[in-house]
């Protein structure tokens, strides 16, 4: 395996390790970040708008803990990404007609939040989603 493939599938696992504090925009200079799993933690605040910069993840959970706010737009950027698991945590506003961009998607969960609105017609353009899970308040 060449020295580039090594640094292009850069895995980030902090599930259930109780970590706390918000997410910090210092993520978007982690380019070749493939995965990100930061699940059953204690993260507050609002997810930040930086995901314009990480062209290569493919999954993003961050499923139960304590996020608030909207989903930000540059996750919609995201067009490699296959799984985006937001579930159980404290967004809100809706799921935004970009989500119609994300191709690859097969998985999309936002249910357990204080989301509101309407299913986006685009969620239509998902040929590939094989689950959706959500509930809108």
């Amino acid at each position: 395996m060449c020295r580039h493939d090594v640094h292009s599938r850069v895995p980030f696992f902090l599930d259930s390790n109780g970590l706390t504090g918000t997410l910090n925009s210092e993520l978007r200079q982690l380019t070749s970040l493939r995965i990100l799993r930061l699940q059953n933690g204690a993260i507050t605040g609002d997810i930040p708008d930086i995901f314009d910069g990480t062209r290569s993840l493919e999954i993003l959970d961050l499923d139960f803990n304590f996020i608030g706010g909207e989903i930000p737009t540059s996750i919609f950027t995201l067009q490699n990404l296959r799984q985006l698991d937001l579930n159980d945590n404290r967004l809100q506003g809706s799921i935004g007609t970009q989500i119609g961009q994300l191709r690859d998607l097969d998985f999309f969960s936002v249910h357990n939040n204080q989301m509101t609105g309407t299913i986006p017609r685009e969620i239509g353009n998902l040929l590939l989603l094989r689950t959706l899970l959500f509930s809108l308040d």
